[in-house]
């Protein structure tokens, strides 16, 4: 009896502390341990990593809109010793000046996800060889010399529909 007790105790008293020392996650949580970095995506959007990108996840294909599929993606990259502003004028200038130069920016707020302050930018952007313009929202953020950069991305007439979600899993995004 004493034995078995004493083998209860130190199961409990084990995990206790594993439990202890573990990180939480949420529900619905993707994480990646090697950037130390956690968004919470739509709940049937899969995720892929072969898209330039950390991490993208897309939205179920729909059959009746052929010519695009709804996406967030996640990239990190180093910032040097710039500002959260002079990233965003920099870098997301170039990103998005790459297409044909006639970007538009229709606006720019602060937005914060978890304990970070950052900026959000709604871009309509001209892709050469579609007749549709893509429409993205990016939230940047600058920690630790690093820039985080989430996107979401839609065409035009759809994008009413995604802004609630995109804001909703930008709100998600955490760094270790």
């Amino acid at each position: 009896m004493t034995t078995r007790l004493t083998t209860v105790v130190a199961l409990i008293l084990a995990v206790a502390v594993t439990d202890g020392c573990s990180r939480k996650s949420r529900a619905g949580e993707y994480y990646d341990e090697a950037k130390k970095f956690s968004i919470i995506p739509p709940a049937s959007w899969e995720p892929r990593t072969d898209k330039g990108v950390d991490v993208v996840f897309e939205s179920p294909t729909d059959r009746r809109l052929p010519m695009y599929q709804e996406n967030i993606g996640v990239a990190i990259e180093a910032s040097g010793s710039r500002s959260l502003d002079d990233f965003v004028r920099v870098s997301m200038t170039a990103m998005y000046g790459k297409t044909r130069g006639d970007q538009v920016t229709a606006s720019a707020t602060d937005f914060d996800f978890g304990n970070i302050k950052a900026k959000r930018l709604v871009i309509v952007t001209p892709v050469e060889g579609r007749s549709v313009p893509i429409q993205t929202v990016a939230y940047v953020a600058v920690k630790e010399k690093k820039a985080y950069i989430i996107t979401g991305s839609t065409i035009p007439e759809r994008f009413s529909t995604f802004e609630a979600t995109f804001d909703a899993c930008a709100r998600t995004f955490r760094v270790e």
